[in-house]
């Protein structure tokens, strides 16, 4: 059996480490973990060591599911994008030129917004 590349390996990994840490069991073990290291920071005085690692662990876990919850979101995004092209592709009177509007710059994205607002139950320029 062919080994999976790196790649489908870490996406898979990411939403599944997403999905659980949106699951009410994690809230659960989260709420512990915080209120157990409150209380180890009252028996140790709140001391400077203590406030130095809540820090630190806090930091690294928020850059870390940053990352996480992007490359989840971003996957999502994506999968959403092909769906639409798809019926896109299938309504006869759609135009192509929407199917990409998600790379196009700036200034395009707002003039076909504008023709969008301007007519809305049509489709000009059909390509």
């Amino acid at each position: 059996m062919p080994a999976k590349p790196v790649r489908e390996v870490i996406s898979g990994l990411a939403q599944t480490v997403t999905s659980w840490v949106g699951s009410g069991v994690a809230s659960v073990l989260v709420v512990l973990v915080v209120a157990g290291w409150l209380v180890l920071g009252i028996f140790a005085g709140f001391s400077e060591h203590w406030h130095v690692w809540a820090h630190t662990v806090a930091a690294l876990v928020t850059l870390m599911m940053v990352f996480v919850i992007q490359h989840t979101t971003n996957q999502e995004s994506r999968a959403m994008l092909v769906k639409l092209d798809e019926l896109l592709r299938a309504h006869e009177g759609a135009r192509s030129e929407i199917m990409a509007v998600e790379k196009a710059d700036l200034a395009k994205l707002e003039e076909i917004d504008r023709e969008m607002d301007e007519h809305p139950h049509s489709a000009p320029n059909r390509d």
